[in-house]
C-alpha cells in the first residue's frame, strides 16, 4: 500500500483489568515509508498508537468550553461502528449534528450534541462550534498523517547511515582477514590453532609441510597415530596429555617441547620444537595455538660441535700431559743445581694445570647438556663429605676451612652432574675469600614444594655485587674479572645446566651474614618417577651412537697417553671414564683449586 491507514478499535492489555466504563478504545495509525529517488522501494512502516478517550478529550475540551457532549465512532474491517471515546458536559442535550470525518483509509462518524439552554447567545453558534470541533479534529489528524509521512525521510537516512558504516566494518575485517592469511602463508614457522574440542580451525603450509600429511583427524587422541609423533628418542610415542596443544587446552602453556615426527612422507623424521599457548579471549571462542620449529639441522650441528670439543679437547690435552710430565722430570733433576730454573718449571706446570683445567670446563660445558643422565638416589650427606675432601683433604688439618653440612636428605639425580655442581659451589665459596679470612660454608637443605628440597650453599666471602647477580649464570661472565681470582666464567653456567637438566631451579642472594647464599632445588628420592621422562632418556639414534664412540675413542687415547712410562705422570688424576660414562670424569674437576696467589 502508498497510502496511511487506520486499524481497528481494541482495548489495550492495561486497560482491560479496569472497570467497563473506564475501559479505553485504542487505535493505531500507520503510514508506509517510501526513499524520494527515481526507483522507490519501500522501505518500512512508520506506526503510532493513540488512546480514543484521551484523545477525544483533549481536543473537545479546548473547543467546547465544556458546552458540547462528544461522541467518536469508528468503522472496523467487519463493519461495526465502535464508539472510539465519549466526551460528557452536564445538561440535558436537545441538539445533535453528524459529520463524517475521513480518518485514513476510513470514513469515521463524529456525534457532537449540546443543551441550547447552556449555550450562550443565539441558537445558530452551535453549528458553528460544531464545525470548530470538526475542523480541530481533522486538523489533529492531518497532522498525524504529516508526521507519520516526514519521519519516513529521517527513518531512510538512518538506515542508510548504518548501512554505510556496516559495509566499512565489513571491508575492514575483509582487508584484516587477507593480510593475516598473506602472514600466516608466508612465515616459515608452522603454526596450528584447534578449537575447545581439538579439532584443527587453521594451520599455515609450513605447518603441514612439516607434518608431511595433508588430510586432517578430528580425534585428538589419534594424532600420534596419524603424524606418527614420537618423544626425541625415536621409539617412545609422544603421550597425548604431554602434547603442547592439548596442555594448552587446559590452560597451560609450553616452551621448547621436542617432538619427533615420522610417518610416511618422513620416513627419516625430523624434530620439531613446540611452544604451545592458550587461545586468547578476544578471539571469540575457546581454544590453543601452537608454533612449530624444526629444529634437526640444530641439533646435528650441536652432535657435530660436542664431538668437535671433545677431539679439540683430547688432541689439546694430549700435549699438555707431555709438557707436565717433563716439566715434573727436569724440576726433579734441577731442584738442587738450579733453583730458578726449577722455580720456572713449576710455574710451567702450573700455567699446563690452568689450561688443562680450562680445556676441562669448556668440555663440560658444551656436553652438560645433551650428555645421557643416569638418575639414582644420591645421598647428598656422602657425596658433600667427598667433595670436601678432595678440596680441602691434602691441608693441614689446622688450615683446613669449616665445612658445615646439615641432615642433607637423598635426592635422585645423575651422580657425576650433580657432584660437579657441588664442587663448583663449594669450591667458589672456598676461593671468593677476603685476604686474610677462614672461609666458611654451610650446606643445608629444606623442603620446597612436593617432593623436592632446596640445597643452599651459603658462604662468608666477598659477596656479589647487585648488578652482577643477574648475569652470574650466563656463559664467561665473572662477577670478580678484575680482583685477580682465576677462573674461565664457565662453572656457574655448567651448574645452570645441570640443574635444570633435572627439572630443578637455580638462584643467588645474598647471605644475611655477609658473603652469597647459591640455591638449588633437586626431586627427593620418592619423587623420583615424576621426573619429566624427556630429560631421562639417553639418544640412540645412528648419528648419536656415532658422536658418542667418537668422543669415547677421544678419550680412551688420552687415557692411554696419560699412562705412558713418562716420570711425574703418576700424580696425574685418572682420565678414565666414571663407570662408563665418559661425562663423568669431565665434570669432576671443573674449576683450578689454586688461590689467586698462585697466579703469575
Amino acid at each position: 500500500m502508498s497510502t496511511a491507514t487506520v486499524s481497528d478499535t481494541y482495548i489495550l492489555l492495561r486497560d482491560r483489568n479496569l472497570p467497563v466504563a473506564r475501559q479505553q478504545h485504542s487505535f493505531v495509525f500507520a503510514a508506509p515509508i517510501w526513499p524520494r529517488t527515481a526507483d522507490p522501494q519501500f522501505r518500512g512502516w512508520l506506526v503510532l498508537g493513540m488512546r480514543g478517550q484521551d484523545f477525544l478529550n483533549a481536543v473537545l475540551a479546548s473547543v467546547s468550553q465544556g458546552q458540547l457532549n462528544g461522541e467518536l465512532l469508528a468503522t472496523n474491517t467487519d463493519g461495526s461502528r465502535p464508539a472510539v471515546a465519549h466526551y460528557f458536559v452536564p445538561g440535558d442535550p436537545d441538539m445533535e449534528r453528524r459529520s463524517l470525518l475521513d480518518v485514513a483509509d476510513r470514513e469515521w462518524t463524529l456525534i457532537i450534541r449540546a443543551d441550547s439552554g447552556n449555550l450562550p447567545g443565539a441558537h445558530s453558534a452551535l453549528p458553528g462550534l460544531v464545525l470548530g470541533g470538526g475542523i480541530a479534529i481533522t486538523l489533529v489528524v492531518a497532522g498525524l498523517v504529516y508526521v507519520l509521512a516526514s519521519s519516513r525521510t529521517r527513518a531512510v537516512a538512518r538506515v542508510e547511515a548504518a548501512t554505510r558504516e556496516l559495509r566499512q566494518a565489513e571491508e575492514e575485517s575483509r582487508r584484516q582477514a587477507v593480510l593475516l592469511a598473506a602472514v600466516m602463508a608466508s612465515i616459515g614457522d608452522g603454526v596450528g590453532v584447534v578449537d575447545e574440542h581439538g579439532e584443527f580451525m587453521l594451520y599455515n603450509p609450513a605447518a603441514r609441510d612439516l607434518l608431511g600429511i595433508d588430510d586432517d583427524v578430528h580425534d585428538s587422541t589419534q594424532w600420534q597415530q596419524h603424524f606418527g609423533l614420537f618423544r626425541p628418542d625415536g621409539r617412545t610415542p609422544f603421550p597425548h596429555e604431554e602434547m603442547p596443544l592439548i596442555r594448552a587446552l587446559g590452560g597451560e602453556s609450553s616452551d621448547g617441547v621436542e617432538i619427533l615426527i615420522r610417518n610416511a612422507a618422513r620416513p627419516e623424521g625430523i624434530l620439531i620444537s613446540v611452544d604451545g599457548r592458550p587461545l586468547d579471549p578476544s578471539a571469540g571462542a575457546a581454544g590453543a595455538v601452537a608454533v612449530f620449529h624444526d629444529i634437526t639441522e640444530l641439533r646435528r650441528y650441536e652432535n657435530d660441535l660436542a664431538v668437535f670439543a671433545g677431539v679439540v679437547a683430547h688432541d689439546l690435552k694430549a700435549p699438555l700431559t707431555v709438557i707436565r710430565g717433563h716439566c715434573e722430570t727436569a724440576t726433579e733433576c734441577l731442584a738442587e743445581e738450579d733453583g730458578d730454573t726449577g722455580h720456572s718449571l713449576t710455574r710451567i706446570m702450573l700455567a699446563v694445570d690452568r689450561m688443562s683445567a680450562m680445556i676441562d670446563t669448556l668440555l663440560a660445558y658444551t656436553t652438560a647438556r645433551d650428555a645421557p643422565l643416569a638418575c639414582v638416589p644420591v645421598d647428598l650427606d656422602d657425596l658433600v663429605a667427598d667433595v670436601v675432601q678432595d678440596r680441602t683433604g691434602h691441608l693441614p688439618s689446622a688450615d683446613r676451612p669449616d665445612v658445615i653440612a646439615r641432615d642433607l636428605p637423598i635426592v635422585t639425580a645423575d651422580p657425576a652432574m650433580l657432584r660437579h655442581v657441588l664442587d663448583n659451589l663449594i669450591g667458589n665459596a672456598l676461593k671468593y675469600v677476603r685476604p686474610g679470612a677462614a672461609p666458611r660454608v654451610d650446606v643445608i637443605a629444606g623442603p620446597v614444594g612436593e617432593g623436592w628440597t632446596r640445597i643452599t650453599v651459603a658462604d662468608r666471602g666477598i659477596g656479589i655485587p647487585d648488578e652482577a647477580k643477574p648475569a652470574v649464570f650466563e656463559r664467561f661472565h665473572r662477577a670478580h674479572a678484575d680482583a685477580g681470582y682465576a677462573g674461565t666464567g664457565l662453572g656457574l653456567a655448567i651448574c645452570k645446566r645441570i640443574v635444570e637438566r633435572h627439572g630443578g631451579e637455580i638462584g643467588v642472594t645474598d647471605n644475611p651474614g655477609g658473603g652469597t647464599r647459591f640455591h638449588f632445588t633437586l626431586p627427593l628420592e620418592e619423587y623420583a618417577m615424576k621426573l619429566r621422562s624427556a630429560k631421562n632418556e639417553s639418544r640412540s639414534d645412528a648419528a648419536d651412537d656415532e658422536a658418542r664412540a667418537k668422543l669415547e675413542r677421544a678419550l680412551a687415547e688420552r687415557a692411554a697417553m696419560e699412562n705412558t712410562a713418562l716420570p711425574g705422570l703418576s700424580a696425574l688424576p685418572s682420565a678414565a671414564p666414571s663407570g662408563g660414562d665418559p661425562a663423568g670424569t669431565r665434570l669432576r674437576s671443573p674449576v683450578p683449586r689454586h688461590h689467586p696467589a698462585d697466579a703469575e
